[in-house]
């Protein structure tokens, strides 16, 4: 095993480009974290709730024509980017061809059949001119994929990340304005300006997209040799990104399912139509975001990681997949177990000072799920990057069908907590279904000790003596002993581990 060029490989290909692309997720996760404890206090929660409502049609839709390209494209064009004709262009081009003649489509059906989708669907006859909106981002996201595809596929994430966060500032951007402008002729301020808001921020990205590539294209895209090649390549193309779009779709609609049925099984479990709509608003709109708030460094990692293994499963480097996964896999677990402590611990303090409401008890239930869903992404693109989708679909779909049997039967017995405790419950079952396939695949073994155990023992400890410190020595009101002790925590057990993890062999 060649150690020394494994080590230059992951630190300038991996590292690096998770440094750019996690750097880029938290910029635009802050904002626009921010940003929707302001546009929640503009539309209140309820409001809150029914932009959340149509969610579920977006992803759908941005599965069916998205996101299985963008896969796609990132596999072929990292397998075949030693290739002297320029391959990586030919898949890109067919890709967006395919893509954007398919999402067109859709966004017309979407578009024409709003009033149905809102009232059958959603249940929510408001979210009519939301969802209208909302389809006429469907062919940007379509377009501006493909492109991230391919420079994640050529290990350049400075572009996907710049995307991010042009399309996160001018989105919150035009929403503030839009909101200032309503408010100054007397308009009513509603849901629907953040969904204009993300059309606008959607078409920034893309025309960045477009010319970021465009010289790349017309310095090096043959356009006689891509018609030559146009039906071998698009053949390729759409096997492999067949699977993982049905992939998507199947767990979208899922998704759907289950977030269509939360307010409806809160109901039945007594709350008014109103105080469902809050709570479900609180839980998807505030509460998730921020538990997967620190998940841009883990899924910056899995973006790289995917490309990255194909190339070496195209070389038959088994040795590159070991150390890259190994080291992945021992970030994401420990990282998610520091978020899980902080999360914990401090639900409440952390509700107090970001939402002012008492959703503490949902942060600190919900932080369990950190270390399992960080592990799981982190797996999920080794075995995707293997070929071997099929298995992340199984397990997906596992997954999503318990939480919605937990949505189903838990919910009106115990409430949101059912929820949270099917989630609680689906995610573990994932972790352990993802790490089972690994070692049937490549032979990983995850050493249980050091992963699980050490760093449960650290955060416990550091959280006890900080806490011991700020709260009773220094005596910091429970706010202020939050903020100390987390920066001190973060600190010391990125000290801690940021040392192991350089030796991890």
């Amino acid at each position: 095993m060649n150690k020394s060029y494994i080590s230059t490989f992951t630190k300038s290909s991996i590292i690096k480009g998770t440094i750019i692309l996690t750097f880029a997720g938290f910029i635009t996760r802050i904002i626009g974290f921010l940003f929707r404890i302001f546009l929640t206090g503009k539309i209140g929660a309820e409001g809150l709730g029914i932009y959340q409502l149509i969610f579920p049609i977006q992803i759908v839709c941005f599965s069916f024509c998205t996101m299985g390209f963008e896969m796609a494209i990132s596999k072929l064009v990292a397998a075949n980017r030693k290739s002297s004709d320029n391959a990586g262009l030919y898949y890109l081009i067919s890709g967006i061809l395919m893509s954007v003649i398919i999402s067109v489509v859709i966004a017309i059906i979407v578009f024409t059949n709003s009033d149905y989708i809102a009232r059958r669907l959603l249940l929510e006859p408001r979210c009519s001119e939301l969802v209208m909106y909302m389809s006429l981002s469907i062919p940007l996201a379509s377009i501006h994929s493909c492109i991230c595809g391919y420079y994640l596929g050529i290990k350049n994430s400075r572009i996907p990340a710049l995307t991010q966060v042009i399309e996160q500032l001018i989105r919150v951007i035009s929403i503030y304005l839009i909101i200032m402008l309503f408010e100054k002729y007397n308009y009513r301020v509603t849901p629907v300006v953040a969904v204009m808001g993300s059309v606008i921020g959607e078409l920034s990205s893309t025309v960045y997209c477009i010319l970021s590539i465009n010289k790349n294209l017309r310095k090096n895209f043959k356009y006689p040799v891509f018609c030559q090649k146009i039906k071998s390549v698009s053949k390729e193309l759409f096997m492999l990104s067949f699977p993982l779009t049905l992939n998507k779709l199947m767990l979208s609609i899922l998704q759907s399912i289950q977030s269509v049925l939360i307010p409806s099984m809160l109901i039945t479990y007594g709350l008014s139509y109103k105080d469902a709509l809050s709570i479900y608003g609180i839980i998807l709109g505030l509460v998730l975001p921020l538990i997967m708030f620190p998940s841009a460094i883990v899924n910056s990692m899995a973006l790289l990681l995917l490309p990255t293994i194909s190339e070496a499963d195209s070389n038959n480097n088994t040795d590159r997949i070991q150390i890259a996964t190994e080291k992945a896999t021992f970030f994401s677990i420990v990282f998610g177990i520091l978020c899980l402590g902080i999360f914990a611990r401090y639900g409440n303090e952390i509700s107090l000072l970001l939402f002012r409401n008492n959703s503490g008890e949902y942060i600190s239930s919900l932080g369990l799920i950190c270390p399992f869903i960080f592990v799981t992404a982190t797996m999920a693109s080794t075995i995707n990057g293997l070929g071997h989708t099929e298995i992340t679909f199984i397990h997906n779909i596992v997954s999503t069908l318990i939480q919605i049997l937990s949505i189903i039967f838990l919910i009106p017995r115990y409430g949101i907590n059912g929820y949270i405790s099917g989630l609680i419950i689906s995610t573990v079952i994932s972790a352990i279904s993802h790490y089972i396939s690994m070692y049937r695949l490549i032979k990983f073994k995850l050493n249980i000790r050091k992963s699980f155990i050490y760093p449960f023992i650290v955060i416990f400890l550091l959280i006890k003596i900080c806490d011991f410190v700020f709260l009773n020595i220094i005596a910091l009101n429970s706010i202020y002993a939050f903020i100390c002790s987390g920066v001190v925590i973060c600190i010391l057990y990125s000290l801690i581990y940021i040392n192991i993890f350089k030796h991890l062999s």
